[in-house]
């Protein structure tokens, strides 16, 4: 290799990769999306509050109380909140793929439109002088029509 970065960035992931061709000892887990009817079970303040304090005071945490009930959340809530995030989601990836995609086709289009123009003009200016000679051929009037052979 010529470039000496390119060197250096071989030579770290070489230290940190293993053998690529060895078949890996603990294939990753698949992920697992949660079905829909499962009880999510948000955590508690009091219980982030004392996790907290285990944290700074060196203490093991304590698990949350088994003893705080479950909030039911109405299907109507659960729809609201659904919603919500998907409206969140949809809104944060048109803002990325706008701005990631945009520019690209705004070039895409010039380079078209600026290979198209002269085809174009010539396409325009062809109707126009028939559209011309047409008309006044309606109204007895000959027109010159230009030699088009170079």
């Amino acid at each position: 290799m010529d470039d000496p970065i390119i060197d250096k960035m071989d030579a770290l992931i070489g230290r940190y990769q293993t053998n690529p061709f060895a078949p890996a000892a603990n294939p990753p887990e698949p992920l697992v999306m949660p079905e829909y009817d499962t009880v999510m079970n948000f955590p508690v303040l009091t219980d982030i509050v004392q996790l907290g304090d285990a944290v700074f005071n060196n203490a093991a945490p304590t698990p949350p109380s088994a003893s705080t009930p479950a909030v039911d959340i109405s299907a109507e809530t659960q729809s609201s909140i659904a919603t919500h995030v998907l409206q969140s989601i949809n809104s944060q990836l048109q803002t990325q793929i706008t701005s990631l995609i945009a520019p690209q086709l705004q070039q895409a289009m010039d380079d078209t439109i600026a290979l198209l123009l002269p085809q174009l003009t010539i396409n325009i200016e062809h109707i126009v002088q028939e559209t011309l000679i047409n008309e006044f051929k309606r109204y007895g009037i000959t027109l010159k029509q230009p030699d088009d052979s170079v």
